[in-house]
């Protein structure tokens, strides 16, 4: 069966030049765009056409094709000059309008995706987004979470990723106690600091009184007082009354010394003196004790109420041991801890301890899987709905009777 071609300025009317000729049974093979001079003997102002290809069942007949036939020579030849070498003559033209279709697609997904990295957001369920933005956590944290939890099928999803890439930010690390050592290797040392008045004292009193009372576990306490020290009279009075032995420290190079009358205890918590990183007179006391040689673990205590500005400056600058732990105080005082989330964005000290008050009777917590999670959803304000405002302060450890004084 014979194959036709025919020209024209566009597709449309070249279709329809095949169904006038061929009738609506003509099948088309082919399509491609073809360059034509409009004066050959000039060669002046080229014009696209558009060249199709197509047959017909029935024989039709030819005169009225011969004008197009000497017509495709004539662009064939045209086409083989330099001037048209860059052009592609087998492109289609279907093809090119894929092509640029594609094109759009792939600028509207570039543009869908600038929009999720700027404001992500919007993208997000409105109810899960209202509680990020009431957590008091700085927008630029929370768009950098979203970003990385990405697109998610339901609002549970978005909760349980945002919730896991918080978990990657702000780590927790099981405290211990009791500790257990072997006889003759003297006591682990667990040193406390922290700004003045971020709970050091209550801590440790309440730490001590769980490892003597509960867990049957010696313990001892020493108060790094340095130079100019204002003692805690009220911490050794209330530790003396339950049989805790105490003594005072001046002097970090004679921490052995110190130590000696601790020999039968299991661990001795050392208090240091509330500093702050533009004390260095303070800092080089703290400095030197690390220096000991000794198995110190540190723990740095931060006031939930208080600015981060200060603790990141301590830590960054306290030369302490390897792996310094956190204590969150007074956590009850303060229902929103989004703002946090800074603070472990910039120390990444693992959580080891709540504190629940700065009144001793309120106990503390020991950080465990359970209350890593309850703990994120404060700071997100993520809050399950099974759970209830009293177990966000569980007190699962021994409590004292009495304030301090």
């Amino acid at each position: 069966m014979d194959i036709y071609t025919f020209q024209a300025r566009t597709i449309q009317e070249a279709l329809q030049m095949v169904r006038e000729s061929l009738g609506p049974q003509a099948v088309v093979l082919s399509t491609k765009p073809v360059v034509r001079p409009t004066d050959s003997v000039n060669n002046q102002t080229d014009v696209r056409w558009i060249e199709v290809q197509a047959q017909a069942e029935i024989e039709p007949a030819v005169e009225p094709f011969v004008e197009y036939q000497e017509a495709t020579e004539e662009v064939l030849e045209a086409a083989e000059q330099p001037a048209y070498s860059s052009m592609t003559l087998a492109e289609s033209y279907i093809e090119s309008l894929y092509r640029q279709e594609q094109l759009e697609i792939l600028e509207q997904q570039r543009v869908l995706q600038q929009r999720r990295d700027q404001t992500p957001e919007q993208f997000i369920p409105s109810g899960i987004w209202n509680q990020l933005s009431a957590s008091t956590i700085e927008l630029n944290l929370l768009r950098e979470v979203l970003r990385r939890v990405g697109e998610q099928g339901s609002e549970q999803q978005y909760q349980t990723e945002i919730i896991e890439q918080f978990k990657t930010m702000i780590p927790f690390q099981p405290f211990q106690l009791p500790v257990s050592r072997e006889v003759g290797n003297g006591p682990k040392v667990i040193v406390v600091t922290g700004r003045s008045g971020s709970g050091k004292s209550s801590l440790i009193t309440k730490l001590a009184t769980q490892c003597e009372l509960r867990d049957e576990v010696p313990v001892g306490v020493i108060e790094l007082t340095g130079p100019n020290r204002h003692h805690h009279a009220w911490l050794h009075n209330q530790l003396e009354k339950l049989g805790v032995p105490t003594t005072q420290l001046d002097n970090p190079l004679r921490l052995n010394e110190a130590l000696q009358p601790f020999q039968h205890c299991q661990v001795v918590f050392i208090e240091s003196p509330g500093i702050a990183a533009s004390q260095p007179q303070k800092l080089a006391i703290l400095n030197s004790f690390f220096k000991q040689g000794r198995d110190i673990q540190c723990i740095f205590t931060h006031d939930v109420n208080a600015r981060t500005e200060p603790t990141v400056e301590l830590v960054q600058t306290l030369n302490c041991c390897d792996n310094p732990m956190l204590a969150l105080t007074k956590t009850d005082e303060e229902n929103s801890l989004g703002h946090l989330v800074s603070l472990f964005q910039q120390i990444q000290l693992p959580v080891t301890l709540l504190s629940h008050s700065a009144g001793l009777a309120d106990g503390f917590t020991m950080m465990t899987e359970a209350e890593h999670l309850k703990l994120l959803e404060r700071m997100t304000g993520l809050l399950r709905e099974s759970m209830s405002t009293n177990s966000l302060h569980t007190q699962d450890s021994f409590t004292l009777s009495f304030n301090p004084m």
